[in-house]
């Protein structure tokens, strides 16, 4: 987790330093997200992991989807009236950028595609998978483990300002309290992908 979760961390400063390059921003992202994925891959022993279980029955199915619906639901809802809520009261303080807009109609179409697939995967991976699981074997608290996770997630939007980051830590707290009283990742990638396309469309 901590390898991986650094390079979130890092992330940000590329961000800053190519503010005014977006095709550059967009690029780094997606380059860096598969990198952090091979990490997760390659050094974490996660080659047996299911994001999706296809030995599922159709009851179990049906409530998957369920969950996954509305795990998108409420995530595009916190998104878009408390985040921007947060958004209107603290404005841009402490964001170091802003992501550009799209540099043409394909990167956008790529970004809203791949770009918040790779997004989605990464981050619910990393943050729900790895860290609650590996919370969940040193802490008895659930509530600590919801909360610290959530923070980890949301400040890995530091460079977003203040607002971003507790808007991402309330949101976080959604799909981190269904991961880990399930231990089901695919609702919450279905949930962060969802989000995303909304807010970033």
């Amino acid at each position: 987790f901590f390898i991986s979760s650094i390079l979130f961390y890092l992330n940000d400063f590329v961000f800053i330093y190519l503010q005014n390059n977006a095709e550059m921003i967009y690029l780094f992202d997606y380059v860096f997200r598969v990198i952090c994925l091979f990490i997760v891959y390659k050094f974490l022993n996660l080659k047996k992991l299911k994001i999706i279980d296809f030995k599922l029955n159709r009851r179990e199915g049906g409530l998957l989807f369920l969950w996954s619906i509305l795990l998108g639901f409420l995530g595009v809802i916190t998104s878009k009236y408390i985040g921007e809520g947060l958004t209107s009261v603290l404005g841009d303080y402490g964001a170091y950028f802003n992501y550009p807009a799209h540099p043409s109609t394909l990167w956008k179409v790529i970004d809203l595609s791949l770009g918040v697939l790779l997004v989605a995967i990464s981050e619910e991976l990393i943050f729900r998978k790895i860290l609650i699981d590996w919370l969940d074997k040193k802490l008895s608290d659930k509530l600590a483990i919801i909360l610290i996770s959530s923070f980890a997630f949301g400040f890995i939007h530091w460079g977003s300002g203040v607002a971003s980051i507790l808007g991402t830590f309330l949101w976080g707290i959604i799909p981190g309290t269904y991961y880990l009283y399930t231990k089901k990742l695919g609702p919450c990638i279905f949930a962060h992908f969802v989000t995303n396309l909304v807010v970033f469309y």
